[in-house]
Order: structure tokens, then sequence, then C-alpha cells
């Protein structure tokens, strides 16, 4: 799993990227979903929740909420486990 800050499988303290301002918040919430399937397939669950969770924040439909929180808790689930 990547986790080289040592502060066990789950840090959530470090910010993720700033996205650009310009962008609207449909592409910002693609962007950041994009990122959090990239880190699970790496096995970065720990860094994944974050991205999920920021994304469901931005998500323009119930459903996209829905589906970034789903995998929020299944990335959460994943770094407990380690």
């Amino acid at each position: 799993m990547r986790n080289g800050s040592g502060k066990g499988a789950c840090d959530m303290d470090t910010p993720l990227p700033v996205m650009h301002a310009m962008s609207t918040p449909r592409e910002r919430s693609r962007a950041l979903q994009e990122q959090a399937a990239i880190l699970e397939r790496e096995g970065g669950f720990d860094e994944a929740v974050r991205y999920w969770q920021a994304s469901g924040e931005l998500a323009v439909t119930d459903g996209e909420r829905d589906w970034c929180e789903a995998r929020a808790l299944f990335c959460q689930k994943r770094c407990q486990q380690a």
C-alpha cells in the first residue's frame, strides 16, 4: 500500500491539490473522481478516501454523491484492513 507518511494506514491530514479556479464544480468533481480511481487501483486507499469525499461535496446529482460516498466507505474499509 502507498503510505510513506508513517502515520498509519488512513492519514487524512495531507491537503488535496488545488483545482483550477475557472473550472466548473462538475469538472472539478470529475477530475477528483478520476484521481480517486487511479489511487484505488494503485492501492492508495487512504488518499482515495479524501478524493472521493471531496468529489462527493462537489457532485451535481444525488447519484454522483451517493457513488462517491460508497467509494469513500469502501476505501476506508480497505485501509482499516491493512
